[in-house]
């Protein structure tokens, strides 16, 4: 490495890929106030960071080998924070920019003589796991986005003995100004859940993490790019304190300044029930297209700018299903520590930043008569229910199932039931009419409808489903009942079921906002 004389580091030449993003563009500013000077590479158009001096900016594309060479040249070390980071999207759509890139910038500033490469990684890596992570734990690229990663680090771990020396930083799940992957899109929750009721849960439970400002990954990697011990080695970049989702949900709902109401446990069960029975796209497709229109009504009323979206991925469900504690001793033994040791002080923070920036609603900032009007919600689904009754007769139910008002589902738990019934010798595709109630005591969902049956006689139908948080996907997927004539005499009993994986695929994805 660079030092001077006296043993401190003396200025060197930072190029910082990806220099308008979240962690680049905090690199950038913390180098110019070191002293340094600055290389900024970013696509064209990109929003650069506004700083007290000036530096040199390099627009381009990534994926072009030539542009690679011209990013790098004439920098000291290089700090590469670019990446395609959309785990949704397929490995062919993503490797150029994460690997071949990553190939293309250490091969040029190893030719230009650089003499620290600095790649940022993903902690996402790691195999789940109870206990804590640190770099020797398992890898298990679960995603497009981490075998993209984990390719990368193979080629770089692979020039161990190369001129130029190499860090590589695996970052937990990033937060801060500009950050819109993964963990950021979590800060939307709050405007969205306000959307349905006034006073927002407080959460309890679920998955263990500590996550990290990108300040912090952005002081890490200035740390490592001028330490010399750093050489050839991987760092974690976490802060301090674990916390379970249910604390990270509830600090998020606390730095919007909003009423909060009863506590709720973190779905975590739920969550970890879905993503093993469904391919997780279709968790991801259902719950982007619940809230895009949600969001979209709260960056109208607001006048958001489209930086921030909700959105579920890959990487995040497993975020939400399963503890990743990371280690991040191996980093301090350098002198690093995070200027935010505690995600429930940097959230507040992150939240102003976004508001001001007008990426996230401010509600504090309009009076209430501005406030936007109530918005009325309801949700749609469809199911198809197949079974038996005790007669030996064939039992399918073709449900349409309406919740009017979201928001007052809790006090009036009640939706409409449209469809058609077929019991083989009583009733063949007959229109029924009914409803669904939720029993939030009893933890039942009751259905009852009327239908007439093939000879024109009256019939009703009275279920339930009994759902527990130990299996809810099986108890969703399950309703027992009996049908009985005009006079209250039992005809049937019925015991009727979506098949747990496709029929519930099918009725998750018919689920919508009406």
């Amino acid at each position: 490495m660079v030092e001077a004389e006296d043993g401190e580091q003396s200025a060197v030449t930072v190029a910082v890929t990806g220099a308008a993003g979240s962690v680049g563009a905090l690199v950038v500013q913390l180098a110019l106030d070191a002293g340094h000077d600055v290389i900024a590479v970013d696509r064209s158009g990109a929003a650069f960071p506004k700083a007290a001096r000036p530096y040199t900016v390099r627009e381009g594309d990534l994926t072009e080998r030539r542009f690679c060479r011209k990013a790098v040249r004439d920098a000291t070390v290089v700090i590469h924070a670019a990446a395609h980071n959309n785990p949704s999207r397929p490995y062919e759509e993503l490797e150029p920019t994460n690997v071949e890139a990553t190939r293309w910038l250490y091969e040029a500033a190893e030719d230009y003589e650089a003499t620290r490469f600095v790649h940022i990684s993903t902690a996402s890596l790691y195999r789940q796991q109870r206990g804590v992570l640190d770099e020797e734990s398992e890898l298990d690229a679960r995603s497009s986005y981490d075998e993209t990663k984990e390719e990368a680090e193979r080629f770089l771990r692979s020039r161990r003995s190369g001129a130029l020396e190499w860090v590589i930083l695996r970052p937990s799940l990033i937060y801060g100004p500009r950050a819109r992957a993964f963990g950021a899109t979590i800060l939307t929750i709050p405007p969205i859940l306000r959307m349905f009721v006034r006073y927002l849960p407080s959460f309890t439970g679920g998955p263990r993490i500590n996550w990290v400002h990108a300040e912090d990954v952005a002081r890490a990697a200035l740390l490592v790019a001028t330490s010399p011990e750093a050489a050839n080695t991987i760092y974690n970049v976490a802060d301090d304190v674990p916390l379970s989702y249910g604390e990270i949900m509830s600090a998020a709902i606390q730095a919007y300044g909003l009423e909060i109401g009863p506590t709720i446990q973190f779905p975590q069960r739920i969550l970890t029930s879905v993503s093993r029975v469904f391919d997780a796209d279709i968790v991801f497709r259902v719950a982007n297209n619940l809230v895009s229109p949600v969001w979209q009504r709260i960056r109208q009323h607001h006048g958001l700018t489209d930086d921030l979206r909700p959105g579920l991925d890959r990487s995040l469900l497993d975020y939400m299903t399963g503890d990743r504690v990371l280690s991040n001793a191996r980093l301090k033994e350098l002198g690093w520590r995070p200027k935010w040791p505690d995600l429930r002080n940097g959230v507040a923070e992150a939240v102003k930043w976004y508001q001001q920036a007008k990426w996230l609603p401010d509600f504090h900032a309009i009076a209430d008569e501005d406030q936007p009007p109530e918005t009325r919600f309801g949700l749609v689904y469809h199911e198809l229910l197949k079974g038996t009754a005790d007669s030996g007769a064939v039992v399918v139910l073709d449900l349409d199932v309406t919740f009017p008002n979201l928001k007052n589902l809790l006090m009036d738990g009640t939706a409409m039931l449209e469809g058609l019934v077929s019991v083989t010798g009583l009733a063949e595709r007959r229109p029924l009419k009914g409803t669904v109630e939720i029993n939030p005591a009893s933890g039942t969902l009751i259905y009852q409808f009327g239908f007439d049956g093939d000879d024109g006689s009256g019939y009703r139908f009275l279920g339930e489903k009994h759902l527990s948080m130990f299996s809810p996907l099986t108890d969703f997927a399950n309703l027992e009942g009996r049908i009985i004539n005009s006079r209250g005499e039992q005809v049937v009993l019925v015991k009727a079921s979506l098949n747990l994986k496709d029929g519930l695929a099918q009725t998750l994805m018919s689920l919508r906002l009406g």
